[in-house]
């Protein structure tokens, strides 16, 4: 039985690139969006966020428009309904605070502190812990990067995680990512995560991919292979643990303008994968996105996802929508 929520693994690899080209720099930026998840283990997930952030997004926005000194900061409210068959729902609450300090063109630091609530009114089903995050971001030269990053929370992100027992798990998560860009149409990118897990248990997880730019600029289009390794120290009947669990296959990622206010975004991946002694399966995914700027400062994001996943005669799916409004002030 496949009991994982697989992250797209084309839009993970891509992040970086995917707000590359904002042309401006808001002084405040109000994010309101709503996310919604379902897969074949009757897991439904809905999420609400509000964000407030001052200064734009080190992580994601081209950085080098963000001048050296400025420290940001922001407050981001979510609120979650995790649903799955034969259960009681679960609710949930976060409320944190972040920063962000760019201290030079080859530092920039980022971190959260906040507090994560889940409950499904049975005491024993109810946790609640201080969430935090921290981020670094390192340009060694102009073609090699490192991002480091620690955090602490809850995992109904992820999946629904309850320990042997039923009470809820919490994680905390270390992992170290290096960028290479040897040549303008050429990215070589690879992670090591580490997480340990609230009852004893401890997960490691190393990817890699090589990609190509098919047009590396505006509109742009990647195309490359990729790889990931998961294993887990001990196994686990009420989640989904396996000792050594390997994936490779090809993806494709895409955006571009369709006029001067709406730009479409496309992507896909196909993938070999085994789990421990089992057969090897096959797995695909497709994404979709669109960004329309409705006026100079509003912008409405829609993505989709699709995933699917076999191993001899057991399938796995995932379907994931989210719609935001973002309103940016200068």
């Amino acid at each position: 039985m496949i009991r994982k929520k697989y992250r797209v693994y084309g839009l993970w690899l891509l992040t970086s690139l995917a707000h590359a080209e904002k042309p401006d720099t808001p002084s405040a930026l109000y994010d309101m969006e709503s996310e919604f998840y379902s897969d074949s283990n009757d897991l439904s997930v809905q999420q609400h966020a509000f964000s407030y952030r001052q200064g734009v997004d080190i992580f994601h926005y081209k950085h080098e428009q963000q001048k050296q000194g400025d420290n940001l900061w922001g407050l981001h409210v979510r609120r979650s309904i995790v649903r799955q068959s034969n259960a009681a729902d679960y609710r949930g609450s976060d409320i944190k605070a972040s920063f962000a300090r760019k201290f030079n063109d080859k530092l920039s630091v980022a971190g959260s502190i906040g507090r994560s609530e889940l409950s499904n009114g049975v005491q024993q089903a109810k946790k609640a812990i201080t969430l935090y995050g921290l981020k670094a971001r390192v340009k060694l030269t102009d073609e090699v990067e490192v991002q480091a990053h620690h955090s602490r929370d809850l995992l109904f992100n992820e999946a629904l995680v309850e320990d042997d027992n039923g009470r809820l798990i919490d994680g905390k998560t270390s992992d170290i990512a290096l960028f290479w860009r040897p040549h303008k149409k050429i990215r070589v990118q690879g992670a090591t995560n580490y997480r340990s897990l609230s009852d004893d248990n401890s997960a490691k997880r190393t990817s890699a991919a090589l990609l190509y730019g098919i047009s590396p600029g505006w509109p742009w289009i990647w195309a490359g292979v990729s790889a990931e390794m998961l294993s887990y120290e001990q196994n686990k009947n009420s989640y989904w643990t396996p000792e050594k669990y390997t994936s490779y296959g090809v993806l494709v990622d895409s955006s571009f303008p369709v006029n001067d206010t709406l730009s479409l975004s496309m992507g896909a991946n196909v993938n070999r994968n085994k789990e421990d002694d089992n057969p090897a399966g096959t797995g695909y995914s497709i994404s979709a996105g669109a960004d329309w700027t409705v006026r100079e400062n509003v912008d409405i994001k829609m993505k989709g996802s699709l995933l699917e996943s076999t191993q001899e005669t057991s399938t796995w799916n995932q379907d994931q929508l989210s719609l935001s409004v973002n309103i940016r002030s200068y």
